[in-house]
């Protein structure tokens, strides 16, 4: 098993690897969650592997306890996961419960996931700088 990185947001090194998630004991910050190796699971997963790989890359808070400064971008970042989930709805179709993403966008997507950014088209890189500013503009002390 991979070394597991302290937790990103209380330093913890009580960091327990569930397989499903991987979860910090003593502030209960938990993520990424795994597919558990099911290929059918929520696009939300990924596999273990990954997981891990994301959980050690997130950025640590050394020290910085800015409530605030917390507060704004957790409110930036769930503004852009909200568009994000809007703009994906309005490209799906809905049949009984069940949402129907097209095959012209899974296609599309899964490139942009497998794309390193500095390979992106201009267009692709553009998109992601119009959100980088916004996370510029809130860090602004």
């Amino acid at each position: 098993m991979d070394d597991l990185k302290p937790c990103p947001h209380c330093n913890s090194k009580d960091v327990k690897d569930y397989y499903v998630c991987i979860k910090c004991i003593k502030c209960g910050l938990s993520g990424p969650h795994t597919n558990n190796g099911c290929y059918d699971s929520h696009a939300d997963f990924i596999d273990h592997k990954n997981a891990i790989k994301l959980w050690n890359n997130l950025t640590r808070n050394h020290g910085v306890d800015d409530k605030d400064l917390r507060d704004k971008i957790g409110a930036l970042t769930h503004e852009q996961w909200s568009g994000w989930m809007k703009y994906l709805f309005s490209k799906c179709h809905k049949i009984g419960d069940k949402i129907i993403i097209p095959d012209w966008a899974i296609k599309r997507w899964n490139r942009q996931i497998d794309t390193p950014y500095f390979e992106l088209t201009e267009e692709e890189k553009e998109s992601d700088r119009i959100e980088a500013d916004k996370f510029i503009e809130a860090l602004k002390l």
